[in-house]
């Protein structure tokens, strides 16, 4: 991508998630760019996008050029649902990741 590019991470918690038995909370923590001289924080313009679901929408500015990875580590209450989750029939949620290229 090209310097001055939006890059907009939205995670939606999936309704299985809110099965009884399961951690509370959303799945995972804020997403942080690796570089913050690659991709920086952004604020987001206001959405329209509606949903049932519990979601977080995260935005960053392509500011330099390089790599830079967006992570978003699993929330202290998820860091270890397997068991509970396993037993609910769901798959346990991973961290996200996702590596941005933007070019000189």
């Amino acid at each position: 991508m090209r310097r001055g590019a939006v890059v907009a991470i939205r995670l939606v918690e999936p309704e299985l998630y809110m099965t009884s038995g399961l951690p509370d909370g959303f799945p995972w923590a804020t997403a942080v760019s690796s570089d913050a001289a690659v991709l920086q924080p952004a604020v987001a313009c206001q959405s329209s996008t509606f949903s049932s679901l519990p979601m977080e929408t995260t935005v960053f500015r392509a500011v330099g050029p390089g790599r830079a990875m967006v992570i978003a580590a699993l929330s202290p209450e998820w860091s270890s649902p397997a068991p509970a989750c396993l037993l609910a029939g769901c798959t346990p949620p991973a961290p996200y990741a996702i590596t941005v290229e933007v070019l000189p």
